[in-house]
């Protein structure tokens, strides 16, 4: 795993795809090495491989609500970083139903709001808003999200 995700950090990903690879035959792979795996292929642009490793993560869950929600986070942030908006989206829901939890219902107001989906971001940060004792920094976001948008000339 060291030395693929070294590749990957260098920006050789295909190094990086044939250092993870043997980790990734083991019926069991470890979560570490499909994280890394995924990160490559997701830097790849390889969807079936991308998919498949998401796939053992969530598998290597069995169900288990925590770490569901873990994984669907790791996932969300990935396709977030990448630009990846509706998947992102998409892996933060499930988080959250999954297991409810602040760090998604930020990331789903996030990206929301980066999708230019206002409606969803506000009501969202209201949600929170209301969770924090109507303060907080959710409260300016949703405040902020209220006023009308400014178009730039």
């Amino acid at each position: 795993t060291t030395l693929a995700e070294a590749y990957l950090s260098a920006g050789d990903l295909e190094a990086a795809a044939r250092a993870i690879a043997p980790e990734l035959g083991h019926r069991e792979a470890p979560s570490g090495a499909l994280r890394v795996a995924a990160s490559i292929y997701l830097a790849l642009g390889d969807e079936n491989e991308l998919r498949a490793v998401a796939a053992r993560l969530r598998g290597q869950t069995r169900g288990k609500a925590k770490a569901l929600a873990e994984v669907e986070l790791f996932l969300g942030s990935l396709y977030e970083a990448d630009g990846r908006h509706a998947h992102a989206l998409k892996a933060y829901e499930a988080s959250n139903r999954a297991l409810e939890s602040r760090k998604a219902m930020v990331a789903i107001a996030r990206v929301a709001e980066a999708m230019g989906n206002r409606e969803r971001a506000l009501l969202t940060y209201k949600r929170l808003c209301r969770a924090d004792g109507d303060e907080g920094a959710a409260c300016a976001s949703a405040e902020a999200l209220q006023k009308p948008a400014q178009i730039e000339p």
